[in-house]
C-alpha cells in the first residue's frame, strides 16, 4: 500500500497507527500524531464545498479545532 506522498525516513515522532479497512487490520506508519480522538458518526459534519476531496469524507469542529475524517480506500492504494 502507498500514498501519492513522498516518503520520509522514521524518526522519533514516527507512529504507527492501526485502522480497519475492509475487515483487515493493518498498520500505517504516519510521520507524526497530534491527538487521537473518538468522534460519534452524529459528530461529523459534511466538508465545505471549497475545501472537499475524495479523500476527506467529513471535518468536525469543535473547540477550536477541526478535525478531517479520512476516507482509507481514497486514500491507500494496493500495489500488485
Amino acid at each position: 500500500m502507498y500514498t501519492s506522498m513522498p516518503a520520509t525516513p522514521p524518526d522519533g515522532r514516527s507512529r504507527v497507527v492501526l485502522v480497519e479497512s475492509h475487515k483487515r487490520t493493518i498498520g500505517l506508519l504516519v510521520d507524526a500524531v497530534r491527538r487521537v480522538v473518538q468522534l460519534a458518526q452524529s459528530a461529523m459534519q459534511s466538508p465545505p464545498e471549497e475545501s472537499r476531496s475524495a479523500e476527506v469524507r467529513g471535518l468536525h469542529v469543535g473547540k477550536g479545532r477541526e478535525t478531517q475524517l479520512l476516507d482509507l480506500t481514497a486514500v491507500l492504494t494496493l500495489r500488485e
